[in-house]
C-alpha cells in the first residue's frame, strides 16, 4: 500500500465513523451497511505502518508555448515531459552505478515520475517522485536515488549558468555521460520552442529565465565545450585512498601523474588498494575536460596487471641474417651480422676480439 492508497484509506474510515454517529436509529438497513464498509477498511489499514509521503517535484514552463489561462502546446508538452522524465530516470540510474554506455535504462521505476498536478498560469507541472524503499537503496547508502538524481539535475543547469568550467567539469564527472547528454537534449528543446523552465526541489529553485540563460546552458553542455573521452592505459596505480575514493596514476603516454576519484563502477575499492598499489596496471580511465579549465580523471576499471619487463621470445638465428640491436644505456643501436651462434634473448656476451679483427687507430699523436 503506497503512501495515497493509505491516506484515502483512514479518511474513509473517519468519514464512515462520522457518518454512523449521526446516523438516525431507525435506519437500520443503512447502518449495516456502513458498518460493513468500515469494518473491511479498517481490516485493510490493520498491522500496515504509514508509508513515506512520497516527494514532489515542480517543473515551471514559461515561453512562447505556455498560452496564457488556457494551457500549453500539446507538441512541445509532450516532448518536454519525455526529455525531462528520460533524463531523471537515466541520472538515477547513473547514480546507482547500473547505467551502461548504451542499451535500455536499467531498473527503470527508481526513477520513474508520476505527473500529479497542473497549475495554471505559468503552466506549472507537479511531479511525484517514487518512494523511497529498501530495494532502492544504493549502496547500502542512499534510500531514493531519484531524489540525488533529481538534485544532480538542479546543479548542472545552475553551473552551466553560474559555474566556472572545472566547476561544471567536476559536476559531469561524477554523472555518467549518457545522463549529460540527456538534459542537454531537455534545454534544445527549450531552445527550439523557445521556451524557459524553472524546476523545483525541496525548498530550492533552479530558473532559466530567459532565452539567453537557455541558450548559455545549451552551449556549455554541448559536446563541443565538453570533451568527454575513454581511453586504455598502462602505468602505475602510485597511490589510493579507498574511503575518499582518490587515485593517483603514473603513466609515460601522459607527462607526469594524474589524479582524480575512483567511479561507482569500481564497488571495492579497498580491494583495489590491496591487490594493484604500487603496481603496473591495464586500466580504463575517463577524461572530462570543459572549455579550457583543467581535465578530471576518473578510474573506472582495471583490466590487468602489466608486467614491467615482458620476457623476451627465443628465437634462433640463421647464419648471416641482419639483426638490429638497440642497447638503451649510453650506446647508439646497431646494425650487423649475427655469428652463427646466435640465439635472441640468450644472455649476450662480449667475444673476444683478434688483434687482425682490430681497425686501424692509425698514429697517435
Amino acid at each position: 500500500m503506497n503512501y495515497k492508497e493509505y491516506i484515502f484509506t483512514a479518511s474513509e474510515i473517519t468519514q464512515l465513523e462520522h457518518m454512523l454517529s449521526t446516523m438516525p436509529d431507525d435506519m437500520r438497513v443503512e447502518r449495516i451497511g456502513l458498518e460493513y464498509r468500515l469494518r473491511k477498511a479498517r481490516e485493510r489499514l490493520e498491522g500496515v505502518p504509514v508509508p513515506p509521503k512520497p516527494k514532489s517535484v515542480y517543473a515551471s514552463f514559461q515561453g512562447e508555448p505556455v498560452l496564457d489561462g488556457v494551457g500549453m502546446d500539446a507538441n512541445f508538452a509532450g516532448k518536454a515531459t519525455t526529455a525531462l522524465s528520460e533524463s531523471t530516470a537515466i541520472t538515477t540510474a547513473g547514480v546507482t552505478g547500473e547505467l551502461q554506455d548504451t542499451g535500455a535504462i536499467p531498473r527503470r521505476d527508481l526513477g520513474r515520475l508520476v505527473l500529479s498536478g497542473v497549475t495554471r498560469g505559468s503552466f506549472r507541472l507537479e511531479i511525484e517522485l517514487p518512494p523511497p524503499t529498501a530495494d532502492g537503496r544504493h549502496r547500502g547508502q542512499i534510500d531514493n536515488p531519484a531524489e540525488e538524481a533529481v538534485e544532480l539535475i538542479q546543479t548542472l543547469l545552475e553551473s552551466s549558468l553560474t559555474g566556472t568550467d572545472e566547476e561544471l567539469a567536476s559536476l559531469t564527472d561524477q554523472m555518467h555521460p549518457r545522463a549529460v547528454r540527456k538534459v542537454a537534449e531537455f534545454l534544445e528543446i527549450l531552445r527550439t520552442h523557445r521556451a524557459q523552465v524553472a524546476i523545483g526541489f525541496n525548498g530550492r529553485e533552479v530558473a532559466l529565465r530567459d532565452r539567453g540563460e537557455v541558450q548559455k546552458a545549451v552551449d556549455r553542455l554541448s559536446e563541443q565545450n565538453i570533451r568527454d573521452e575513454t581511453s586504455t592505459l598502462d602505468g602505475t596505480l602510485i597511490g589510493i585512498v579507498p574511503a575518499k575514493r582518490f587515485f593517483e596514476f603514473g603513466t609515460l603516454s601522459i607527462s607526469g601523474s594524474i589524479e582524480g576519484r575512483i567511479g561507482q563502477e569500481i564497488n571495492d575499492p579497498y580491494r583495489v588498494a590491496a591487490r594493484y598499489a604500487n603496481q603496473r596496471i591495464r586500466a580504463k580511465i575517463r577524461r572530462i575536460q570543459v572549455g579550457e579549465g583543467q581535465p578530471k580523471f576518473t578510474l573506472l576499471e582495471i583490466l590487468e596487471l602489466v608486467d614491467e619487463f615482458p620476457p623476451c621470445r627465443v628465437k634462433p638465428l640463421q647464419q648471416g641474417e641482419k639483426v638490429s640491436v638497440r642497447v638503451m644505456v649510453g650506446r647508439l643501436a646497431n646494425s650487423g651480422t649475427a655469428p652463427s651462434n646466435t640465439t635472441w634473448g640468450a644472455p649476450r656476451a662480449t667475444p673476444r676480439r683478434k688483434p687482425e679483427d682490430l681497425p686501424e687507430q692509425g698514429n697517435r699523436l
